[in-house]
C-alpha cells in the first residue's frame, strides 16, 4: 500500500544559518514496509509506531511507541513492518484453522539506512498469536519486555521478548515451539496435521517465542499462545511513549511527522 501524506504549509526558521522547519507540519503513514528520505529542511521528526495484533485465538495486542528525534535532516530511513512468527502451512484441529490465525503479529519499526537491529531507531513489538484448542491468549507486545502467552492444557505459553534476548518457545507433550530472536518472532508448533497448531510469537526488537502444542498423554488437545515481541526506542529519542499492548492494528503502522 502506498504511503499516505497529510499536512499543510511549511514553517521555517533560519536559526542555524540555513532554513529549517520550525515544527513538524506534514505526516506520512506506512502500513507496509518502505523507505523515507528525510527532507533537508526537516530538523525534527515525531515517529509513532503500532505493532500488529497476533493471529486469532485471541491474539495479543501490539505495542505502541512514540518519540521525537532531532538532527535527522537528509537521512535515509527504512520502514519495516514484518517479523511475526510463522504459522504452519496446515494448522488446526481437524484441519480447521488457517495458518494466518496462528501467525504472530508483525513489529512496526524505523531504521537508519537499512533494516538491522544495530540500526534501529524506534520499534513497536507485535502481539503473539492465540492458541486455538484451549482458546489460550497470545501475549501482548511492546514495552521493554513483551508479555508471555497463556498456557493451554499441557502446552506452555511462549515467553515475551526482552531488550537482550528472544522469548523462549513454549513446550508441549509432543515438542517445543520456536524461540524468538532479533527482529523475529518464533514459529508455532504443529506436530501432525490432524492436531491443533499453537500461536506463534510476535515480532519485535527481540521477538516472542511460539506457544507449545500437541495433545497431552490423555489425548486432550493442548495449544498455547505465543509471546509478544519487545519494543525499542534509541536513547536519543525524547518525549517518549512505550506502551505494552493497547493497540489493535491488524497489520502494524508507522506514522512519521516532519
Amino acid at each position: 500500500m502506498a504511503p499516505i501524506f497529510t499536512g499543510g504549509r511549511f514553517g521555517f526558521s533560519s536559526g542555524r544559518g540555513s532554513l529549517f522547519k520550525s515544527a513538524p507540519d506534514t505526516s506520512i503513514t506506512f502500513t507496509s514496509s518502505g523507505t523515507f528520505s528525510v527532507p533537508a529542511q526537516s530538523d525534527i521528526l515525531i515517529i509513532s509506531c503500532d505493532g500488529a495484533t497476533g493471529g486469532g485465538g485471541p491474539g495479543g495486542a501490539g505495542g505502541r511507541t512514540v518519540a521525537t528525534f532531532t538532527g535527522m535532516a537528509g537521512q535515509s530511513l527504512a520502514i519495516s513492518i514484518t517479523g511475526g512468527g510463522a504459522g504452519g502451512a496446515s494448522n488446526g484441529y481437524r484441519y480447521s484453522r488457517p495458518a494466518t490465525l496462528s501467525r504472530g503479529g508483525n513489529y512496526a519499526g524505523v531504521f537508519v539506512t537499512s533494516v538491522s537491529q544495530p540500526n534501529a531507531l524506534i520499534i513497536a513489538g507485535g502481539g503473539g498469536a492465540g492458541g486455538f484448542a484451549d482458546v489460550a491468549n497470545g501475549g501482548a507486545g511492546g514495552g521493554t519486555s513483551g508479555n508471555s502467552g497463556s498456557s493451554g492444557g499441557a502446552g506452555s505459553g511462549g515467553g515475551g521478548g526482552t531488550q537482550s534476548e528472544g522469548g523462549t518457545g513454549g513446550s508441549g507433550y509432543e515438542g517445543s515451539a520456536g524461540s524468538g530472536s532479533a527482529l523475529q518472532g518464533g514459529g508455532n508448533a504443529v506436530t501432525d496435521l490432524g492436531r491443533s497448531g499453537s500461536g506463534a510469537g510476535g515480532g519485535g526488537y527481540y521477538g516472542g517465542g511460539g506457544g507449545g502444542s500437541g495433545y497431552d498423554s490423555e489425548n486432550y488437545a493442548a495449544t498455547a499462545g505465543g509471546g509478544g515481541g519487545s519494543s525499542y526506542i534509541r536513547p536519543d529519542g525524547t518525549n517518549t511513549t512505550n506502551t505494552t499492548g493497547g493497540t489493535q492494528s491488524p497489520a502494524g503502522r508507522v506514522i512519521i511527522q516532519y
